[in-house]
């Protein structure tokens, strides 16, 4: 990454540069994975900035520069400036921290990359009724009701649609080893790639999301090729070591 990248960062952040300026960064950033990580760490630090609080910074900030005149005016003491120091980065500490796990830990990843699927528009084969119910205890978020449902109606619950229902119903009402096992009895494809990934995200498999990861990346064509490498970039960044 050159200065001229450089400087278009920090003018994003200022908020200076044009539409046209930022989409031709965006599409740069799309094109360069170094100024892709670079656009993205400095946006993640401008956000800790924000966490911390701007104007409390600055306040700071202004009262080590009062004491650092003062010391050369009246040759007082250093632990003043030193402590204040010492504050402004225990602030931005305690901001980084926060913020990765905000942004960065493991559920917060699932919820950023997790979309509740459209059963709506399926077919699956059975009593139609029946598929309708369940589908409608889904969306309500009765997922006991659709576990229940599901065992009552075995030809569904065997069907493609089913065991993709069931997986997402196991994930999303945190029965992760069920989902996990679920996700395995999926036919092999794109859909059941990114459920693993997902699934194993939730369970702390952090191996085995990186493993899932790179199978995808590894074919440009996936469906899923842009969510991996974006993926993969967050679980690879420097914010996951605050955690």
């Amino acid at each position: 990454m050159d200065d001229k990248d450089q400087d278009r960062i920090e003018r994003l952040l200022r908020g200076e540069l044009s539409a046209e300026e930022e989409s031709s960064l965006q599409a740069d950033a799309k094109a360069s994975d170094e100024l892709a990580q670079e656009l993205e760490f400095a946006q993640d630090l401008d956000k800790v900035v924000g966490a911390a609080g701007r104007a409390s910074l600055k306040e700071r900030l202004q009262q080590l520069e009062q004491s650092q005149e003062q010391k050369k005016a009246l040759k007082v003491s250093w632990r003043r400036p030193l402590a204040i120091a010492a504050s402004v980065l225990l602030l931005l500490g305690m901001a980084a921290v926060w913020y990765a796990n905000t942004a960065y830990s493991n559920q917060a990843l699932l919820t950023a990359y997790y979309e509740t699927p459209n059963f709506s528009g399926t077919r699956s084969a059975g009593d139609a009724s029946a598929w309708e119910q369940i589908t409608a205890a889904f969306y309500g978020e009765d997922y006991a009701s659709v576990v229940e449902l599901m065992e009552a109606n075995l030809t569904l619950k065997a069907t493609e649609d089913g065991k993709q229902l069931l997986a997402h119903t196991y994930l999303q009402s945190d029965q992760i080893e069920a989902a996990l096992e679920q996700v395995e009895s999926l036919s092999e494809g794109p859909t059941k790639d990114w459920l693993q990934i997902l699934t194993r995200l939730a369970a702390g498999q952090n191996s085995g999301v990186e493993k899932g990861l790179n199978k995808i990346i590894a074919s440009s064509d996936h469906p899923y090729y842009q969510d991996a490498i974006a993926l993969k970039r967050k679980i690879s960044s420097v914010w996951r070591l605050l955690q």
